[in-house]
């Protein structure tokens, strides 16, 4: 969808780039000025992730490498809703057996005790060798958590996933 902003300088809008309402609008839907749009490139947010370097640390995949890609690719979530994120020890994502999975290891919290982000799991037995903190309630893109579980293996660390 494109973004507009409006020439008018008293608009209330202030210059922010906003959606139009209606098809074929060519009057700003706030200040009511004809004529008065420009088109604004908008850059929306991207799917980020980062190393969480005080997280706990995780085992090298080493000759189980293969079977931890495989699982990996399993991976088709693109959001987690705070709800999602409360849940604790189900299996997401199996490769053979309930001992090489990915799971759901509850909520990250705030300060305040509001659930920020679910955490993930990849574990073999009792070996982890990756993790996520997915943000809860954003869209973000299934390829860039599937890469941070790989981001993660390589850092032996948590990864967060969020909108940037």
């Amino acid at each position: 969808m494109p973004y507009y902003t409006c020439r008018n300088g008293a608009c209330p809008t202030g210059g922010q780039p906003f959606s139009l309402t209606g098809a074929g609008q060519t009057y700003c839907p706030r200040c009511n000025t004809p004529n008065s749009l420009t088109a604004a490139p908008v850059a929306a947010p991207t799917t980020q992730t980062r190393v969480i370097a005080t997280s706990n640390a995780m085992h090298a995949a080493g000759g189980a490498a293969d079977e931890v890609e495989a699982l990996i690719a399993k991976w088709d979530l693109n959001t987690v809703s705070d709800d999602e994120a409360r849940k604790t020890k189900d299996y997401l994502y199996t490769l053979g057996s309930n001992s090489k999975r990915i799971d759901r290891e509850g909520p990250v919290n705030n300060g305040n005790r509001v659930v920020t982000h679910g955490k993930f799991r990849l574990q073999f037995g009792s070996k982890t060798y990756a993790g996520v903190w997915v943000k809860v309630n954003e869209i973000l893109d299934a390829a860039v958590i599937r890469r941070a579980f790989r981001e993660s293996m390589a850092a032996k660390r948590y990864v967060e996933v969020y909108l940037g």
